[in-house]
């Protein structure tokens, strides 16, 4: 049994777009980081970075309706790792695509599938947050629904699942 809700979520829909863009000859990355709005931590997150029409964009996958294409998309510098879109700051620890791999933070001397190991449970397990999602939706002004709460049985339940499957 996986503790993750079975919808899915930034890193699926980040994973599924970065795949399809390459496919289609798109210079893409998938990133994976963490979300601020107004300097707090909102949590984990994928999203994807991508030269569409000449310009670099962050592309935000979770969104309900989709931004006009490609101007809607927040224009970036994809030799940085920090980008803003209102009061949010997109930080990427890393990006990644079939045919690289980098890593933004200070150089651990881990190995690459320790550096993922250690993101994707930062991403998967402190990323679901209503805050987050709500944050996100409001400073794109795009509707969408957020993850729903937890009762907290069941937040007790998936922390427990998460902590005996990846032993934190």
């Amino acid at each position: 049994m996986s503790p993750r809700p079975a919808t899915p979520q930034c890193e699926d829909t980040s994973l599924l777009l970065t795949a399809m863009l390459e496919e289609l000859g798109v210079d893409v990355y998938c990133v994976f980081g963490v979300v601020y709005r107004d300097g707090r931590y909102l949590g984990g997150h994928g999203f994807v970075i991508a030269e569409l029409e000449g310009d670099w964009r962050l592309i935000e996958t979770t969104l309900d309706v989709p931004m006009p294409y490609p101007s809607g998309w927040a224009l970036i510098d994809p030799n940085e790792n920090d980008w803003r879109w209102g009061r949010l700051t997109y930080h990427g620890w890393l990006r990644f695509n079939s045919k690289s791999y980098e890593v933004w933070v200070e150089d651990t001397g881990a190995s690459v599938a320790d550096d993922m190991n250690f993101f994707l449970q930062e991403i998967v397990y402190g990323k679901h947050s209503y805050r987050k999602y709500k944050a996100i939706a409001e400073e794109w002004g795009v509707p969408t629904k957020p993850l729903k709460r937890l009762s907290w049985y069941k937040r007790v339940l998936w922390r427990l699942a998460s902590r005996w499957k990846y032993g934190g």
